[in-house]
């Protein structure tokens, strides 16, 4: 088609344009007008595309925000859409939302507003999702996204609203509170322990293992607490505090003792089921004190030998009374 050609059709579109308006204030036009206006009618269709690969990825919670890139097109079709659009030098005034989310997180869509000029072939607006996720995100939960993008009548392009589903899984939350019991400092006698409550409560968003071992144990001490211990989670409905106990025993070789040593209990947390997926490092001290004369192994000899004491006092305080009584007797018999 030739440019002389395509004028003529132009104009002769301009022409008829013109003959509707005025057609359409005449009352008993409407009909015959409302017939022809929707032959000009066109209908705008709206694609949401995102990144599959980004929304694979796992982020964790409270600390981290995910960015879902975004890409709004939109293109125009209508019996006379083509020839129609050459005059749009502007387009519809289309808004992006959330429609629907899951109610532990929080998310926004940058621009919320912004405008795409109209044509036949797809046009693209880029936006961003942002997605942040609170304590009570299950890990690896499946949560889905309503993204809702809508527009206005504009010209002879009738209004639309589209709806897209976006997929994300928030990670795995590693997070402890640890109390200790009212003191952590104590004194005992070489031949006695002394023992400490440790609470952990997971504050994380999934079941999770805790790893325990003693930090650079002294030498010559016991130090007894549960290597591995499994709490719950309130993101997973379960019971989220344990108590653990940890006993320390000072040497009690012979001799007189005044030891104290700081005894250092390390606590990681893992996720249940997959050990590779760790937290960091908690670290919680105690004092003991051991002050006291300690004698191993002679219990049974010294008393042995306090029972044969008592048993030559007794014999010693017989004697001693017989041989009074005889003297006695004697002195007696001599007057």
């Amino acid at each position: 088609m030739n440019y002389h050609t395509l004028h003529i059709m132009k104009t002769v579109m301009i022409a008829f344009l013109l003959f509707i308006t005025v057609l359409s204030v005449t009352p008993a036009s409407s009909a015959l007008y409302g017939r022809i206006a929707k032959l000009y009618e066109c209908e705008g269709a709206v694609r949401i595309e995102y990144d599959e690969n980004t929304v694979e990825q796992v982020f964790l919670p409270v600390d981290m925000v995910m960015e879902i890139p975004l890409n709004i097109s939109f293109s125009v079709q209508g019996y006379y859409a083509e020839e129609l659009l050459e005059y749009y030098t502007e387009g519809p005034i289309f808004e992006a939302s959330i429609e629907a989310k899951p109610e532990w997180c929080s998310v926004a869509i940058l621009p919320s507003l912004f405008d795409i000029i109209p044509r036949t072939e797809w046009n693209t607006k880029e936006c961003l999702l942002s997605i942040k996720v609170n304590e009570n995100a299950q890990a690896y939960s499946e949560g889905t996204i309503r993204v809702k993008i809508q527009f206005k009548r504009f010209g002879s392009i009738n209004n639309g609203t589209f709806y897209q589903d976006i997929p994300f899984k928030p990670g795995f939350l590693p997070l402890l509170k640890i109390s200790t019991s009212e003191t952590t400092v104590k004194q005992i006698n070489p031949q006695e322990t002394a023992m400490f409550t440790v609470q952990v409560q997971n504050l994380g968003n999934a079941k999770t293992e805790l790893l325990c071992n003693v930090v650079d144990k002294p030498k010559d001490w016991t130090v007894a607490v549960e290597e591995k211990a499994v709490v719950g989670s309130k993101a997973t409905g379960d019971d989220d505090l344990i108590q653990m106990s940890v006993v320390v025993k000072p040497p009690f070789n012979f001799g007189y003792h005044h030891d104290r040593e700081v005894i250092q209990l390390s606590i990681t947390p893992s996720y249940f089921g997959n050990d590779s997926l760790t937290g960091e490092e908690y670290l919680v001290s105690f004092i003991v004190q051991s002050r006291g004369f300690s004698t191993p192994g002679f219990e049974g000899a010294y008393f042995i030998i306090g029972f044969a004491c008592v048993l030559f006092l007794f014999h010693y305080q017989q004697r001693k009374i017989m041989t009074c009584s005889k003297r006695q007797k004697e002195d007696e018999y001599e007057n």
